[in-house]
């Protein structure tokens, strides 16, 4: 049974695993990391610039998005000198807990490179789900806590796309999930029309 200390411990581990060090062990880890479809072909997992993951915990009790998200941070600002952290957007969404948070680390130790991380937690009926986007960048001088302009226009774009993922149960009307878009009269006849050959 996970608790909000052992996810947070489970991230912030995460965050400064150097992987596995034996050609074997990496050859192994970027099959699973494939199968997954969190790496490129024929990359290294240790030398990651871009980073997409997905992690969903059903233990109870499942923690609270905002006080997990805090918890990261204070584990990361004990190894990042320039440790800012951001709270986007805590609140609710589709009637579940959430909270969205940026941390900016000026100089990851471990890699000895600036690091931008966009997390997105979400505690659903039976599920907490956890969506980070991340992406290491040269040493960030100066304080952590003002823009970095260089990756500002990625981050907006970070926050679009995490703005799109929701949680929804369709056996429950206060978590509805989308629905397509109706086709309009226009598309709906094209798209049963016969194609005319020229």
């Amino acid at each position: 049974m996970a608790t909000a200390l052992q996810l947070a411990a489970n991230a912030r581990n995460a965050q400064s695993s150097t992987g596995p060090r034996s050609a074997s062990g990496k050859k192994r880890s970027r099959a699973n990391a494939l199968q997954h479809g969190l790496t490129l072909p024929n990359s290294d997992p240790d030398a990651w610039t871009d980073k997409v993951s997905f992690e969903s915990f059903s233990d109870p009790p499942l923690p609270d998005p905002i006080l997990l998200l805090k918890s990261i941070a204070d584990d990361q600002r004990k190894t990042c000198e320039k440790f800012s952290d951001h709270d986007t957007f805590s609140g609710v969404e589709n009637d579940y807990p959430t909270s969205v948070r940026l941390y900016v680390c000026s100089v990851n130790p471990l890699t000895k490179k600036g690091q931008l991380t966009l997390v997105k937690t979400i505690r659903g009926d039976a599920h907490f789900y956890v969506f980070t986007r991340a992406r290491r960048v040269p040493p960030i001088d100066g304080d952590a806590k003002k823009p970095v302009p260089e990756v500002a226009k990625a981050v907006a774009e970070w926050s679009m796309y995490l703005r799109a993922i929701s949680v929804c149960n369709d056996t429950d009307p206060r978590h509805p999930c989308p629905t397509a878009p109706a086709a309009t009269n226009a598309e709906a006849t094209e798209a049963t029309a016969p194609a005319k050959s020229e």
